[in-house]
């Protein structure tokens, strides 16, 4: 049951009127493949007051875990992150997203690796989960939307009861 409100919920996040309302979050920059945050991107941030609805149905949903929020991004067609380590917030770490369309998360461990591109269900949940280090090896990982909308809700978990 959780998890159909959790679906509905971020469903209703991943639409063209609700990004169009939201400021766009862009970077440009040379990539370095060893970036906390990214180099290049363009995405948006969700509404803070639309935060708190995520957070109570994520703290149902996980019951057992203790978490932090690292991220509430949306993506729209052509939006994109590049290539980073989160290297400077370390943790075990959770990617919840829902995708309306084509969309991707590609990882590697070193830059003279190929990507490993992992895509995203489309009008469902997406559950990936990794360790990211401060030190190397990183995981090193990147995101595309290239049609649609996504949703993406980033923890770091600390506990498990």
């Amino acid at each position: 049951a959780n998890y159909v409100l959790l679906k509905s919920s971020l469903k209703k996040f991943a639409n063209e009127e609700y990004y169009s309302g939201l400021p766009i979050n862009k970077r440009e920059g040379e990539i370095n493949p060893y970036s906390h945050q990214g180099d290049l991107s363009s995405m948006r941030f969700m509404h803070t007051s639309d935060r708190k609805e995520i957070i109570r149905l994520l703290k149902k949903c996980f019951p057992n875990i203790t978490f932090r929020l690292s991220g509430f991004f949306i993506y729209g067609p052509g939006d994109y992150l590049s290539e980073h380590t989160n290297a400077d917030d370390p943790g075990n770490t959770m990617y919840i997203t829902y995708a309306t369309g084509e969309s991707s998360f590609s990882y590697r461990f070193h830059p003279s690796e190929e990507f490993v591109k992992t895509e995203d269900a489309i009008d469902d949940i997406t559950l990936r989960t990794f360790s990211l280090k401060s030190e190397g090896p990183f995981t090193h990982h990147k995101v595309d939307c290239e049609t649609g909308y996504r949703v993406s809700i980033g923890m770091r978990y600390v506990q498990i009861k």
